[in-house]
């Protein structure tokens, strides 16, 4: 799993506490092992790709969503990718921004788009992990409905109209 992150880095070492610049980074979680931080860059620099990149695929003219699908790769994936070893299957949990880009139509380093390496996923939050995890019984009894009768007896049912 990946969960990318937007944060703004506090400063606690002067004596007046200062917010920095955003930022974003991506939390890399294997089914095991400790959780790896990769630090992606600042935010606006990749707000400004992810802007570029939802403009040029939503526009059929566009000729350059290739190009721009190449650059937030080196961006957001390919430091990532060097924390997933062969893993095929990918779940990411995007914030801010990156909720706006399909990550499988990002370029790789062989100019290929991450479909055709990876089977990706999406969840809201990593604690949505934790739902699949839990096989809870039913806490009733199943319902079956079988052969209704759909006819209306006009001689029992009274329809109230208005005058």
């Amino acid at each position: 799993m990946v969960e990318f992150v937007r944060y703004r880095p506090s400063n606690y070492d002067t004596p007046e506490f200062s917010w920095g610049e955003p930022r974003y980074a991506a939390y890399v979680l294997a089914k095991t092992g400790q959780a790896q931080v990769v630090d992606l860059g600042e935010a606006q620099t990749i707000d400004s790709l992810v802007a570029a990149f939802s403009q040029s695929l939503s526009n059929s003219q566009s000729t350059n969503y290739k190009k721009l699908g190449r650059q937030l790769n080196e961006q957001l994936m390919r430091p990532v990718r060097e924390h997933l070893g062969n893993k095929t299957h990918l779940i990411l949990s995007p914030d801010s921004q990156l909720h706006l880009i399909p990550f499988e139509a990002l370029v790789d380093e062989s100019n290929q788009y991450l479909v055709q390496s990876y089977q990706i996923s999406y969840v809201t939050s990593g604690r949505d992990l934790l739902k699949f995890q839990l096989s809870l019984p039913s806490q009733q009894a199943p319902v079956i409905i079988a052969n209704p009768d759909y006819t209306i007896d006009a001689a029992t049912t009274q329809i109230a109209r208005q005058p």
